[in-house]
């Protein structure tokens, strides 16, 4: 009798064993599963556009996001020929057409069109800039890189920098 309770008492410890284990990779790969479904689920954000005088190119900031947990922001300007304009309504030529590329900002970047042929570009976070070309087509663009906004917390502790050359970097 002592041996079957014996068994049964290893039998049950087994199960919940197994149960524990099935539990415990079943979260694991949840947890997985978000973390990758998080990152690679993109949003984008056309926040502004600017047209240039004789209305035959738009200029249009686009913000992606990809993800709260490991994801990140960038904003790119865009270049477009125009082929329709009728309110709201545009068609884009263009492809290939993006001529600045900011990461890590939100909303830090102004467009605006000089004459019909120079675009403006206004940005105020000066610490992820991914691509600045200086024309495009037969369009001239210039940047006027104001650096209002503090570049992030560095992560390292050991090289962290006062305060005062945090605010003025």
């Amino acid at each position: 009798m002592s041996r079957l309770k014996s068994k049964l008492n290893r039998s049950k410890n087994n199960m919940v064993k197994k149960v524990l284990l099935f539990f415990f990779i079943t979260g694991i790969l949840i947890l997985l599963f978000l973390v990758y479904f998080v990152n690679t689920s993109c949003h984008k954000a056309y926040t502004s556009k600017a047209f240039s005088s004789d209305n035959a190119y738009a200029a249009q900031v686009v913000e992606t996001s990809c993800g709260g947990l490991l994801g990140d922001l960038t904003s790119d300007v865009n270049i477009n020929k125009v082929e329709k304009n009728a309110g709201d309504y545009i068609n884009f030529v263009d492809n290939h057409n993006t001529v600045f590329i900011l990461g890590g900002a939100k909303s830090s970047i102004q467009t605006s069109w000089i004459n019909s042929r120079t675009l403006k570009i206004t940005y105020t976070y000066c610490h992820g800039v991914y691509a600045h070309d200086t024309s495009w087509k037969d369009i001239k663009i210039v940047y006027d890189k104001q650096c209002t906004n503090p570049p992030p917390l560095p992560t390292d502790s050991k090289n962290l920098p006062s305060l005062e050359e945090y605010i003025h970097n």
